[in-house]
């Protein structure tokens, strides 16, 4: 069954899930401020510490192909009666 409230939290949820994915990708590579502002071309410091609610869906998605990542995700049914969590990979 799919709620209104899940809906409404879902983009919250998968961009929180895309910045940490962000994250592990810096930490891997041990980029530092400026190396990451000069690979995505912005300034990630307040998105990197949780504040991104006025930041759109589709920006954490251009920061990912920016440090040369290639983004799928996919929604699936686990079963026939749920549907599967979020769930997304990094490869560093």
């Amino acid at each position: 069954m799919f709620s209104l409230t899940w809906a409404r939290q879902m983009p919250r949820s998968v961009k929180a899930a895309l910045v940490t994915c962000i994250q592990a990708i810096i930490y891997a590579r041990a980029l530092t401020p400026s190396e990451i502002a000069k690979a995505t071309g912005y300034d990630l410091t307040r998105v990197l510490r949780g504040h991104f609610r006025n930041v759109s869906f589709e920006q954490p998605l251009t920061y990912l192909r920016r440090l040369d990542c290639d983004v799928d995700i996919v929604v699936k049914p686990a079963n026939k009666k749920a549907f599967a969590p979020i769930h997304l990979e990094t490869e560093a």
